[in-house]
């Protein structure tokens, strides 16, 4: 189950000082253990897979590539933190998607989140009903 929110030695700053930064999930995993990764893993894999559901469902070409875009930029980032978490790659300073402390990044992240969710497509007729009830 973990060691306790904050009572890990990696939240107290011994071994990682800057644990809100690239290597938040490492506090995430110390302090609510498998049961807390295996959460944060499945409401991560959902959220992806809904993105490209998008993708799939949808009926315009730019919608298809923005959302396939967006779905494969956000898991190459979580991959890659993962494998520098367990030691198979070299901290390279990329942000966990939506956890780390990133200004930036979860800005842009969050608003291209927000245009794929807001972006739809327009049929004809819809375009019609607009322009004859001006």
């Amino acid at each position: 189950m973990g060691m306790g929110l904050g009572k890990g030695e990696h939240s107290k700053g011994k071994w990682l000082p800057n644990l809100h930064s690239d290597l938040a999930f490492v506090s995430i995993a110390e302090d609510f253990g498998f049961v807390g990764v295996l959460t944060t893993l499945l409401i991560i894999l959902i959220f992806i897979s809904a993105i490209f559901i998008r993708a799939l469902i949808s009926d315009s070409y730019f919608v298809e590539v923005f959302s396939t875009i967006l779905g494969a930029t956000i898991s190459y980032h979580i991959l890659l933190n993962l494998f520098v978490i367990s030691g198979l790659f070299p901290v390279v300073g990329i942000p966990f998607t939506f956890i780390s402390f990133a200004g930036t990044h979860n800005i842009s992240m969050s608003f291209l989140l927000g245009t794929c969710l807001g972006i739809r497509e327009k049929k004809k007729e819809e375009f019609e009903i607009i322009l004859s009830s001006r």
